[in-house]
C-alpha cells in the first residue's frame, strides 16, 4: 500500500466510522449516552464528523483531493439540499416517510 492509499484508507475508516455513530444515534436517540461513556450519541457523532473533515483537510493539503472554494461548497449545498428535499416528498408520497407540518414550511 502506498502512503496515498494509505490516507485514502482513511477516509473509508472515517466514512464508515461517521455510519456507525449515526446508527447509535438512530437506534438509541441523541441524548443517550452508551454505559460507560460520558458523550451523547450526538457528541460522539460530532467528534466523528470532525475526524471525517480532519482527513479530508488532510487529502486536500496533500493534492490527493481537489480544494473546495467556497463559491463551490455553498452550490454543492443548494444542490444537495433540492435533490434531499425531492427524495424526502418522493418517500412521503409513498407513505414511508411522515414529515410533520413545521418541517414541511422550514
Amino acid at each position: 500500500m502506498t502512503r496515498d492509499e494509505h490516507l485514502y484508507t482513511k477516509l473509508a475508516e472515517e466514512c464508515s466510522e461517521v455510519q456507525h455513530r449515526l446508527f447509535k444515534l438512530l437506534h438509541f436517540g441523541p441524548h443517550e449516552a452508551e454505559p460507560g461513556q460520558s458523550q451523547t450519541n450526538i457528541d460522539r457523532l460530532r467528534a466523528e464528523v470532525d475526524d471525517l473533515l480532519a482527513v479530508v483537510v488532510i487529502l486536500e493539503i496533500e493534492g490527493l483531493l481537489p480544494e473546495v472554494t467556497e463559491k463551490h461548497a455553498i452550490a454543492a449545498g443548494v444542490a444537495k439540499r433540492r435533490k434531499i428535499d425531492k427524495y424526502l416528498a418522493y418517500s412521503v408520497d409513498l407513505g414511508c416517510t411522515t414529515v410533520s407540518e413545521e418541517a414541511k414550511h422550514g
